[in-house]
């Protein structure tokens, strides 16, 4: 994908959104609401009550993003490549601890 949603904990902190852009290698944006479980509900209700003809519908008359995108970073999306790659290897070694 070339977009992504973050609409976690973390999602209004431009450094979390950052390492996700690099991480993913794509652009992200947040949703102007924070409670995204209030959000799924109320789309599940109103397309349930047939306010809207489907979810995809309701999703799109519903769900608002905020203007700033937050994009990757090619230098430091290599480096995440790198780190992950170390990791990868040194996984298997070390899996018995997690």
């Amino acid at each position: 994908p070339t977009r992504r949603s973050s609409d976690l904990g973390g999602a209004k902190s431009p450094a979390f959104k950052k390492i996700i852009a690099n991480v993913l290698k794509c652009e992200v944006i947040t949703n102007k609401i924070s409670e995204q479980g209030c959000i799924g509900a109320a789309i599940l209700a109103a397309a349930g009550t047939k306010n809207f003809a489907n979810i995809k519908e309701a999703c799109s008359a519903i769900i608002k993003f905020d203007d700033e995108v937050t994009t990757p970073d090619i230098n430091l999306m290599s480096y995440y490549d790198e780190i992950f790659e170390k990791f990868h290897k040194i996984y298997p070694a070390n899996k018995n601890l997690f």
